[in-house]
């Protein structure tokens, strides 16, 4: 569907512009040749977009400048705002299977059992979730940085993943600490490490926790 919507506004914006072209072409010829092509393109824009600014040309008296006019207003104010929606449509659309993935995402993690919950997707935790999944065993990413969340959905083992801060209660919660069999805090920070730690242990005190050090 979003192709479709990318598809419909890239030719509604080449359409645009090609009306616009017509348009500065057109009053050039016009007005004779007299005015520059700043001015032109200046009158085309305030036709189209009906700001309703004064007349740069001068077409009173000029019956094939006002019909041009009338037909440079029209189709360029209709494709103007077919690209307008289907902007907002491509937009609303990417916001929408954003916050439908995530919410199948929790949907998926809240109903794990006896889940392993990774905190942090850097060169160490890929390699826990390679391992996870090689063994099978359930297993929900939680990262803040969705550049790291996207690298794990190009590969085929489709995560579950949670986005957000793992220091965060709820954000455990939404993992689902509380049903967990172990947790693996291996971010980059000892110091958020040793947080998740202790918010993961005071939400499942039977959790097994892992947490990576970087300085001894």
């Amino acid at each position: 569907m979003s192709s479709e919507i990318y598809r419909k506004f890239i030719w509604s914006g080449a359409i645009l512009i090609a009306i616009i072209l017509i348009g500065t072409v057109g009053y050039w010829f016009i007005g004779s040749r007299q005015y520059s092509f700043v001015d032109t393109l200046y009158m085309t824009v305030i036709t189209i977009s009906t700001i309703g600014f004064g007349e740069i040309i001068n077409l009173s008296g000029n019956v094939a400048g006002r019909i041009f006019t009338i037909f440079i207003a029209f189709s360029g104010v209709g494709v103007l705002l077919y690209v307008v929606a289907n902007l907002t449509a491509l937009v609303a659309e990417g916001e929408l299977t954003q916050s439908f993935r995530r919410r199948r995402m929790e949907k998926v993690a809240g109903n794990s059992r006896d889940p392993y919950i990774v905190c942090g997707l850097g060169s160490v935790g890929f390699y826990i979730v390679s391992e996870l999944y090689a063994t099978k065993r359930p297993h929900v990413i939680v990262d803040a940085n969705r550049k790291n969340i996207e690298k794990s959905l190009e590969s085929p083992q489709r995560e579950v993943f949670i986005e957000g801060d793992a220091t965060d209660s709820v954000t455990l919660s939404k993992a689902g600490i509380e049903k967990a069999k172990g947790l693996f805090a291996v971010t980059g920070d000892d110091n958020q490490n040793l947080v998740v730690s202790l918010t993961a242990k005071q939400l499942n005190l039977n959790l097994r926790v892992v947490a990576r050090c970087n300085e001894i």
